[in-house]
């Protein structure tokens, strides 16, 4: 009997080597392909890596841009308080329409809503005293806002027959809060916005009453507002805005640099040719136009006050790459 294991041994080595040469022969090559794929990686990670808080523009993104740079520096706040109002007739400027003599009503010449000239005729009444016809004429122009009388209707000399309203101004009648009671004084400036243009109508506190409402528990402070054109409608809400005591501030920004990481208010400070930080602020007061700091910057710093909306985009674009 022949003797078969070295044949066998062979065979297997021959066949074990046949398997093995491909990967020995693209070895070296896949190797080389995969430092040459890391050193590219490594490459673009280094060209995208920015120090964390810092964005950089380039030169073209700058000039697109056009980032507004101001200097901290001290300024006035002056705040507001936004409230409710309701415009009503001005009572001033109210005149109730009653007989001079009782009797019965035999004509009405005008009706509730019309616009009356000093001296129109409004009614014919029949005096009971004498039989004798006169007629009520309108002692100042104005338009009719209230109308309680008809042809046969009797009426007495403490009858109101009409109510003639000048509406020429209008009150604007504001509910304060017992709890910002000692903000309000009379003279501060009270803004709303109109109803023609959105143009904001402009007055300023002439009353403010000592004795709270009891079913609102508010203050009622008032203004009178020219309403020359007759846009401002007696019976409107309006919500107006209250210029409150100015404020002295060391720092002073303005709004349009203030933005915001999450609940954290934030600016950017050039930090170089094409980098802004960005910086956690604290805010004081604020007004329409500038914000009080109360930290976060210096006097004098440098700051983006223009476009910084940019700058924030910028940061997110900067977060969402190194977070992949």
């Amino acid at each position: 009997m022949k003797n078969t294991t070295p044949k066998k041994m062979f065979l297997f080595l021959s066949v074990l080597l046949l398997l093995a040469a491909p990967a020995y022969a693209s070895g070296p090559h896949e190797e080389e392909e995969e430092h040459h794929e890391d050193k590219e990686h490594e490459e673009e990670h280094k060209e995208g890596e920015h120090e964390e808080g810092t964005i950089h523009l380039s030169e073209d993104q700058l000039a697109t841009a056009e980032l507004g740079i101001r200097r901290a520096e001290a300024g006035t706040i002056t705040p507001s308080l936004n409230v409710f109002g309701l415009i009503r007739p001005n009572q001033e400027k109210l005149v109730h329409i009653v007989p001079r003599f009782s009797g019965v009503v035999l004509d009405v010449k005008k009706r509730l809503g019309e616009k009356i000239e000093e001296g129109d005729a409004l009614a014919v009444m029949e005096s009971n005293e004498s039989l004798r016809a006169y007629t009520l004429r309108a002692p100042s122009s104005g338009q009719i806002v209230q109308w309680n009388v008809a042809p046969g209707q009797y009426a007495g000399t403490s009858d109101t027959l009409m109510v003639i309203a000048d509406l020429g101004s209008v009150w604007l009648d504001l509910q304060i809060h017992t709890h910002d009671a000692d903000l309000i004084r009379e003279g501060q400036a009270v803004t709303f916005e109109g109803r023609v243009d959105d143009k904001p109508v402009t007055s300023e506190i002439g009353y403010v009453s000592p004795i709270a409402a009891q079913d609102t528990q508010s203050l009622l402070a008032r203004a009178v507002i020219p309403n020359v054109e007759g846009h401002l409608n007696p019976g409107l809400y309006v919500t107006a805005k209250v210029s409150l005591q100015p404020v002295e501030a060391s720092i002073v920004i303005a709004r349009s640099a203030v933005q915001y990481e999450g609940p954290d208010p934030v600016i950017y400070v050039p930090a170089g040719a094409g980098e802004f930080e960005e910086r956690r602020i604290t805010l004081g007061q604020a007004d329409d136009t500038h914000v009080e700091l109360l930290d976060g910057l210096a006097p004098g710093e440098p700051y983006v006050a223009d476009n910084a909306f940019i700058l924030k985009a910028e940061a997110g674009k900067n977060a969402a790459s190194h977070s992949h």
